[in-house]
């Protein structure tokens, strides 16, 4: 019986868990250098600015799967979500000064930050249009 409850705790606390590692990942792949790798080939212009609006939209809605015990109060969810897009605008500017600060070859960048917040406003108007088709996810 202990094995199931368990599981239970797990399960429960599966969007806590996705969350720390999305974070994890977020964190390591913007600090690291990549100025050795060269067998990556990306024509795309501005492929980064792509990676970092999923980076945000994922933060804020695992963070929000992850941490809101309630959806069916409005306006604690509409506070909740202001706090996580302020969290998240706050990540991503301090991201962008360690990578200005760090002597890796990282350059900070105004449109990353923009591409940031426009990945996490995603995140809180997808959550706010289908907000009891998540509650059930929960």
């Amino acid at each position: 019986m202990p094995n199931t409850r368990k599981w239970w705790v797990l399960n429960k606390n599966r969007f806590k868990i996705v969350f720390i590692g999305w974070m994890v990942c977020i964190t390591s792949l913007s600090l690291f250098s990549f100025n050795g790798v060269t067998d990556i080939d990306l024509s795309f212009p501005n492929t980064d600015k792509l990676a970092h609006y999923f980076f945000h939209l994922g933060m804020v809605f695992f963070g929000v799967l992850g941490f809101i015990d309630t959806f069916e109060n409005k306006s604690a969810l509409q506070n909740s979500l202001i706090k996580w897009l302020v969290f998240s605008f706050l990540y991503g500017l301090g991201i962008e000064f360690l990578q200005f600060l760090m002597p890796y070859g990282r350059m900070a960048d105004f449109w990353d930050v923009m591409a940031n917040l426009a990945g996490a406003l995603t995140a809180v108007l997808l959550i706010k249009r289908y907000r009891l088709r998540i509650k059930k996810i929960k």
